[in-house]
């Protein structure tokens, strides 16, 4: 990410000002206009650079922050870690979870005999993405069919999302689980088995000896620099006790103290490697720890590596303006709720493939895939699959395509076709269509 304009220092002056001039009608609707999009200062500095007089831009800027410290509550004193939960923020908390618990919004989208199938598709799309999101260079075609077959990793990125699958099936079965520093660190350990330069790097916290930091990928400029190793330990403490739900000075919701775990883990940079990834999970377990049943199904990644920049953006603007945690906030409830979108429109996108079979069932005798492939030759008087092709597009074992691919042929839709002395391929038959209609009219 390119570096972040820092905010200005007001000067005597202008604080004078401020304290002597209470907000009127017309600046308090200027405020909650800020705060609706928790503008940023080049956002201020740029868009209300009209303003009247004697209003300028550094004045606004100041009024703002001087609002967002009053109405902040702190979440972690010893960085100043603040947070100011604006109206809009408020909502969009209230619709989310509504959407994230709605068990009825499952019932609706996911037909009782498909949630294994896109249990799995959302895991896998989380683990691929997540790992793209810090380097991992691979195909998602190539990482699925790795994962759905069971197929050893050939290469440090495909380890990556193989890790990263096996973390978040495993932070699946504890998600009631007490948060503790053994399985953070078993977590962390889970997370980059076998792609550090040193595995006695994997699951243990870093210390004054690891020189760590991030760096903008092109530039190689440091971006971050965390705090001091020797502050893990208080760290923790705090950051275990945010897990488990203990009881903070104030109240926190629990999609805040998700997206806080989630923010936490990028700035403290526990881990020598691995910590976004780590910290994605966590706040995947923190989430189905706090009964959003629904987030099973959804990629966060999926929304974060489309406009990585803006994941990052949201990170420097929170550290570059005295740690106000409200820009990360505010961009992570616009990625939740685009991933819940997105899920939506899969799963009616789906519910649309499935309703397309309906004619197909009169046939009888033909499983679930081997109505899909009938589809896929409806849809193609050209088509010709092999049982390879088969495999990739529905995750079963080559007996399974093939014992599909021959009972059509058996049926009669289809015919087999040699290419070479190995290789079978199949085509639509020319009773096709016949046996087609002959079921549509039953």
């Amino acid at each position: 990410s390119a570096p972040i304009e820092t905010p200005p220092t007001l000067t005597a002056e202008e604080q004078e000002y401020i304290l002597s001039h209470p907000s009127d009608i017309q600046l308090e609707g200027l405020l909650s206009e800020c705060n609706d999009r928790y503008a940023y200062w080049t956002e201020v500095k740029y868009k209300y650079k009209e303003i009247e007089l004697p209003l300028t831009p550094r004045l606004l800027w100041g009024y703002l922050k001087k609002h967002r410290r009053a109405a902040g509550i702190s979440i972690y004193p010893r960085y100043g870690l603040r947070l100011f939960v604006t109206p809009q923020m408020q909502g969009q908390l209230y619709e989310l979870d509504q959407m994230l618990q709605a068990d009825r919004f499952i019932t609706e989208l996911i037909p009782p005999t498909h949630k294994r199938r896109y249990l799995m598709s959302a895991l896998m799309e989380e683990a691929i993405r997540s790992s793209q999101i810090e380097g991992a260079a691979t195909t998602r075609r190539v990482a699925k069919e790795m994962l759905r077959k069971n197929i050893t990793p050939r290469d440090r990125s495909q380890r990556m999302i193989l890790n990263n699958y096996r973390t978040m099936a495993l932070l699946q079965e504890q998600r009631n689980a007490e948060m503790t520093e053994e399985l953070l660190l078993q977590i962390h350990r889970s997370m980059v088995r076998g792609t550090l330069e040193h595995s006695a790097d994997e699951g243990r916290c870093r210390t004054e000896e690891d020189d760590v930091y991030v760096a903008n990928e092109l530039t190689k400029e440091v971006v971050h620099t965390p705090p001091p190793a020797s502050e893990l330990s208080d760290f923790m403490q705090f950051f275990l006790s945010l897990c488990n739900d203990r009881e903070q000075p104030t109240f926190i919701h629990p999609i805040l103290r998700g997206i806080i775990i989630h923010f936490l883990i990028g700035y403290m940079h526990p881990f020598v490697d691995g910590n976004g990834r780590t910290a994605r999970a966590l706040f995947f377990w923190y989430m189905l720890r706090s009964g959003y049943s629904l987030l099973e199904y959804l990629s966060i990644s999926q929304v974060i590596y489309n406009g990585k920049s803006r994941y990052e953006e949201a990170y420097l603007k929170v550290e570059t303006d005295d740690l106000d945690l409200g820009y990360f906030v505010q961009y992570h409830l616009k990625v939740l709720r685009r991933s819940i979108e997105s899920f939506k429109s899969y799963a009616e996108q789906k519910l649309k493939e499935q309703e397309s079979l309906t004619p197909l069932l009169r046939i009888g005798g033909l499983n679930e895939r081997q109505m899909h492939i009938l589809r896929l030759y409806q849809e193609s008087d050209t088509l010709s699959l092999t049982g390879g092709e088969v495999v990739q597009r529905f995750g079963v074992t080559l007996a399974t395509a093939k014992s599909d691919l021959k009972g059509l042929v058996e049926r009669g839709f289809l015919d087999e076709i040699a290419y070479n002395k190995v290789k079978r391929g199949y085509l639509k038959s020319s009773h096709f269509d016949g046996l087609l209609n002959e079921a549509s009219v039953r």
